[in-house]
């Protein structure tokens, strides 16, 4: 097997044999904030590939830091530690102020279709000086090195990835760590909560039962609990419940529908009003006045309605927002109120 040292900035060597030559990074940062070198920061140590078929890396830390985009702890993670791997994933090169190693574990199709409008990320993969862990190896990025999926499921009897974080995790663990920390990682929103943190915590369990210290800083969401199952009834997030605002929304969604009914029914009204005063004479029982008089009167009751609906349907979308937010807080996140 061929090593690749991830410091060669000349020529390198995949795990075949082949040489490979890498356009050069350019210096400074990203307009988002992160550095354009992933190796440029005084405390980064990158990961060598020692062959990259097989998946086989060799690290200079102990430590493993996961980041992701979540803004709640995502600028906190270690990057001035050199005690710590960098592991970067998707397109956060644009924001991470050094990286060590980087994921990109999706499907071809799948990145070139999610590319942020006004990035090159895929000359940023046929570039990156550092390697990248991809689901297959790649002609055209140079640094890949294919995920041992294989490897992981035979030893653990489990095929359960839903997530990127997912794989980063169970990928830390392969490497024997003594801690893996988790920065800008919440998953705490729609699919993500449901479906990908549930994994992601599976492989924190597995990590913490090998004894490998797992890291979650202060203001993340995973590891957390909404309330004490048992002990507690609803979470405690405040002065209001979330039952607080459930019930208060089933009062207003009725009264809401009742007033776009009663708003109907009386434009329907007035139209006919106006109807009949065109086929009024004079002398006749149903008068123009009086027509006029019922008009005017569906009238005023339409726009009452109207009122009426527009306040309800206004103080549900206020429901709904807090709701939104409560529940965001129950599954543990700290975003902020606006």
């Amino acid at each position: 097997m061929r090593v690749i040292a991830a410091t060669d900035l000349t020529a390198r060597t995949d795990g075949a044999g082949h040489t490979l030559t890498l356009a050069p990074i350019r210096e400074g940062s990203w307009p988002e904030g992160g550095a354009c070198d992933p190796r440029a920061h005084p405390a980064s140590r990158p990961a060598v590939i020692v062959d990259a078929d097989t998946g086989l890396l060799r690290l200079a830390q102990k430590k493993i830091a996961i980041i992701g985009f979540a803004e709640t702890t995502s600028k906190l993670a270690p990057y001035d530690d050199p005690a710590w791997c960098i592991v970067t994933m998707n397109q956060y090169y644009r924001y991470a102020q050094r990286a060590d190693l980087h994921f990109e574990i999706h499907r071809r199709d799948q990145y070139e279709q999610d590319v942020v409008p006004g990035t090159d990320y895929l000359g940023w993969l046929r570039r990156c000086p550092i390697p990248v862990v991809m689901n297959e190896r790649r002609a055209d990025v140079p640094q890949s090195v294919r995920y041992p999926v294989e490897r992981i499921i035979e030893r653990w009897g489990r095929d359960y990835f839903t997530c990127s974080v997912a794989y980063e995790i169970a990928w830390a663990i392969e490497q024997a760590p003594e801690e893996i920390g988790l920065w800008g990682v919440d998953l705490a929103v729609g699919g993500e909560y449901f479906f990908e943190r549930p994994c992601a915590e599976y492989w924190l369990g597995i990590a913490r039962g090998l004894g490998v210290r797992v890291t979650i800083p202060e203001g993340a969401a995973l590891l957390k609990a909404s309330h004490r199952y048992g002990y507690e009834a609803e979470p405690a997030l405040g002065a209001i419940a979330i039952s607080d605002l459930k019930a208060r929304m089933a009062v207003h969604a009725p009264s809401k529908a009742r007033a776009a009914a009663d708003f109907q029914a009386n434009h329907g009204a007035c139209l006919e009003d106006e109807a009949l005063m065109h086929l009024a004479t004079e002398g006749t029982t149903i008068t123009a006045a009086l027509l006029a008089d019922r008009l005017a009167e569906h009238a005023k009751n339409k726009m009452i309605a109207h009122a009426q609906h527009a306040a309800l349907d206004g103080a549900l979308q206020e429901l709904h927002y807090w709701l939104a937010y409560l529940e965001v807080r129950a599954h543990g996140s700290t975003v902020p109120a606006v």
